[in-house]
């Protein structure tokens, strides 16, 4: 079902070719895919440069100062959450929300104990590194299309 795993952002397939536009028929293309609650693909659409940064932020933060498990973990540990955190910022969420969404990952997802504070501290980075993005001129990620008509 969508919404499994990638901390709520989906989780990674194949995509026929016959539902990739041709103009995005490219090998290595960045590209969101919207999929129904029966795995068919609803919408697919190019990802561009500020989407990309930004979940280049939001790995930077996740893997050198959030970190919860420690440990020497590897580079990539996190990358599944990067999509869930990436849309709760470019909606605007406030640390609270993003404070919770890291506890929620620390405690139900990884089975960890939480630590509200540091998840707060950890929001507050996320939050002022998307302003630091956004105040350079750089739009606030990708270029999806309006989400009020999908069907999720």
């Amino acid at each position: 079902m969508p919404g499994v795993g990638l901390a709520n952002g989906g989780s990674p397939c194949d995509v026929p070719i016959d539902k990739v536009p041709p103009n995005l028929r490219m090998p290595n293309t960045k590209l969101w895919i919207r999929m129904n609650d029966a795995w068919e693909i609803q919408e697919v659409w190019q990802r561009d440069d500020s989407e990309l940064r930004l979940e280049n932020v939001v790995h930077d933060v996740l893997i050198h100062d959030w970190d919860p498990i420690g440990c020497g973990v590897p580079d990539d540990e996190y990358d599944s959450y990067i999509p869930g955190i990436c849309r709760l910022l470019r909606d605007g969420a406030n640390e609270i929300k993003i404070g919770a969404h890291l506890e929620d990952i620390q405690t139900v997802s990884m089975g960890l104990r939480g630590n509200k504070d540091r998840n707060r501290q950890i929001a507050h980075i996320l939050v002022e590194r998307m302003r630091e993005l956004t105040s350079v001129g750089q739009p606030k990620g990708g270029a999806a299309p309006d989400q009020s008509s999908a069907n999720s």
